[in-house]
């Protein structure tokens, strides 16, 4: 009982080396709807009408100001550190930073839709994208109808945290003349 008891306490950390291994081998397969998040396989939230619903606006009003400078990402995995590769809603990248040989390693806006994984996105998500240093992460609290957004990034997590309502606007910080207005999004 000693053994199963430590195990637990202090579960394996895979890397994204091995996490790619296991998809090489038919452990996880490519349809699987999993992360790697520090180290851990995590099942990914189901995504209800709300999630789809933001996610479409989000896109449509991201591309419209940014596609000349950037690709917008939905759902696709962001090498962040040797034991994180996240599915961000919403990864936005320079044109330049997007190559056919790796997965990105930062971006300038990351988006989380938060429906069923609000807590999710809070806790662990941002203190991986902050440790990763992400200047800039939002996330779009479709349950309350609201945009929080994170900057300052610190080992421990973000040091600014900011709530926006619908009726207020908020601007990305490598573009702090385009303003965005949460309701757009919502």
């Amino acid at each position: 009982m000693r053994a199963m008891a430590l195990l637990h306490a202090n579960p394996r950390r895979w890397t994204r080396d091995e996490y790619y291994r296991m998809l090489k081998v038919g452990l996880l397969h490519e349809e699987d709807k999993v992360e790697l998040l520090d180290g851990q396989i995590v099942e990914k939230m189901s995504r209800g009408p709300r999630h789809d619903h933001a996610l479409t606006l989000a896109t449509e009003v991201l591309l419209r100001l940014f596609s000349g400078t950037h690709y917008l990402r939905p759902q696709c995995a962001v090498d962040l550190s040797l034991y994180s590769q996240p599915e961000p809603d919403i990864a936005l990248i320079r044109r330049e930073d997007l190559s056919i040989k790796a997965h990105p390693r930062t971006a300038d806006l990351f988006i989380e839709i938060a429906d069923s994984s609000l807590r999710l996105d809070r806790k662990d998500k941002a203190r991986i994208y902050a440790q990763a240093g992400v200047q800039d992460y939002w996330i779009l609290d479709v349950v309350n109808c609201r945009m929080e957004v994170l900057r300052d990034p610190g080992p421990e997590g973000y040091r600014s945290r900011v709530f926006y309502s619908p009726d207020e606007s908020v601007a990305p910080l490598f573009a702090p003349d385009h303003h965005i207005r949460v309701a757009d999004l919502l």
